[in-house]
């Protein structure tokens, strides 16, 4: 099995050591300050679906890992691990905040 480098398995440029997204992150439309007063309230809400589409994209991706099956069933693991436990800290993090609301 060939080794890569750490910038290819990760998508990172090595001339910019940015990842893609990150590197074009200031273009997003939605991003300025300017927008998040435009928007209100709605801002939030874009973001926090937009934040959820993401997450079960990469979460529907570590899943097909493991149901392929073969040598990457282990990266697969660990990423719905952590996925999981992302979500599941969250969750806990808003349970807590309306139990101090309430």
């Amino acid at each position: 099995m060939q080794s890569l480098p750490l910038s290819d398995l990760l998508g990172v440029r090595r001339e910019t050591g940015m990842s893609p997204i990150t590197e074009r992150s200031d273009d997003a439309g939605t991003s300025t300050d300017a927008a998040r007063r435009a928007m209100g309230r709605w801002w939030t809400h874009l973001h926090r679906w937009g934040l959820r589409y993401v997450w079960l994209i990469f979460f529907n991706s570590y899943l097909g890992r493991i149901v392929e099956g073969g040598d990457r069933v282990g990266v697969g693991v660990f990423g719905v691990t952590l996925l999981l436990g992302a979500a599941a800290l969250r969750l806990s993090m808003v349970l807590r905040q309306r139990a101090s609301a309430a």
